[in-house]
């Protein structure tokens, strides 16, 4: 969340407008996601799967190469950005 409000504030301060993918560029999977929570959470286990559905995207990556060229840079890893996320007291 951090890297994409100094995106938008980037976004607002130059006023620039279009569409912008902010990511890391980096793959990361469900299963290490779910890992990531399951440990934050303090769970033990594995995760568990359902079969896949139709539609159901099996790889994803984003291209943040146009937010770059505003100077924008991701900082913040999943596993932080998720740490962070699961203090925010909503």
């Amino acid at each position: 969340m951090a890297d994409v409000a100094r995106f938008v504030e980037i976004v607002l301060d130059r006023g620039v407008a279009g569409v912008y993918n902010v990511g890391t560029g980096r793959a990361v999977s469900i299963r290490e996601l779910a890992t990531i929570m399951m440990r934050l959470a303090g769970l033990s286990g594995e995760p568990l799967y359902a079969p896949p559905r139709p539609g159901d995207i099996k790889h994803s990556v984003a291209d943040a190469t146009k937010a770059k060229s505003l100077g924008w840079q991701p900082q913040i890893l999943p596993e932080e950005g998720l740490r962070r996320l699961c203090t925010l007291n909503l």
